[in-house]
């Protein structure tokens, strides 16, 4: 018997428990986001026998000393039937197939049929890995077949007679991580969203837009800080030296950072926090 003995974080928790098909997992550095996906995959692992994953991120080196170091290093040998390092895939007992791809081309993606697709580092990948993902979302073993009132399967059938199992419960997912960005995690995945779960003292307020909210997105923005077990001084030693926009983006979660402007301090007056931007207005 093998126990694992990770405690989530109420941020963490939130988002294992969140039934959306595609989520965005956001946030400042050290947030957590890496260790979430790494349980949200042992979570998927357990619950679906043949199924097939995939992580990647733009280049190899952002999940090689990241997240595949840590399944490697995490997941207990005995339950692993196949390590691949020239195609770079981990096979596990109970027939899933984990691979690890650099998104650096999405044509990668086209031939694959997934249950499972994390895209680490998701603002510096292009937009297609995502589009082109939801495509390759359709591996069946992520899926459960409603049985009749005797526990028979039920299909429906086509014209021609062909049966097709009738699904009544489905837990393929797509994970966007990221330190948050204004460009396709902002368009695609959080302005999107119908749900948005903010966590920690963030700068940003979201509301999720009825008129272009997807039930299938959610998004989950952390700020550093509801991270409890870094180092005392990591937020002041991190952010020493650094300008406000950059505290804002890549400590606490701000979508709307103000990268190179002339004048930063026309945003918000450090002294009286008062944010001098005129907010839209019809």
């Amino acid at each position: 018997t093998y126990i694992n003995t990770y405690i989530p974080q109420e941020h963490q928790s939130l988002f294992h428990t969140d039934a959306h098909k595609f989520k965005g997992n956001f946030g400042g550095y050290g947030s957590g986001k890496t260790t979430t996906t790494r349980e949200e995959f042992y979570k998927h692992l357990a619950i679906t026998p043949n199924g097939t994953g995939l992580i990647g991120a733009n280049i190899s080196a952002q999940y090689e000393q990241t997240i595949k170091r840590d399944i490697e290093a995490d997941y207990p040998v005995g339950l692993v039937k196949e390590v691949s390092v020239k195609n770079s895939y981990i096979e596990f007992i109970n027939g899933y197939r984990l691979m690890f791809r650099p998104f650096d081309d999405p044509g990668k993606l086209r031939s694959l049929n997934l249950d499972f697709l994390a895209i680490v580092e998701g603002s510096e990948v292009d937009d297609q890995i995502f589009i082109i993902g939801k495509t390759r979302c359709r591996n069946t073993a992520a899926t459960s077949q409603k049985l009749d009132a005797q526990g028979r399967p039920l299909f429906g059938y086509t014209e021609q007679g062909v049966a097709i199992p009738i699904i009544d419960g489905d837990w393929r997912t797509i994970i966007t991580e990221s330190n948050p960005d204004a460009g396709w995690i902002k368009t695609n995945v959080l302005l999107p969203s119908s749900e948005i779960q903010i966590n920690g003292d963030s700068v940003d307020v979201y509301e999720p837009n009825p008129e272009i909210a997807d039930p299938a997105i959610s998004s989950h923005i952390t700020t550093t800080a509801c991270n409890q077990f870094l180092p005392p001084t990591y937020i002041q030693d991190t952010s020493k030296g650094r300008p406000q926009w950059w505290i804002n983006r890549y400590l606490l979660g701000s979508f709307t950072y103000a990268e190179g402007l002339v004048y930063p301090s026309a945003l918000k007056n450090d002294r009286t926090g008062v944010n001098h931007v005129v907010p839209t207005f019809t």
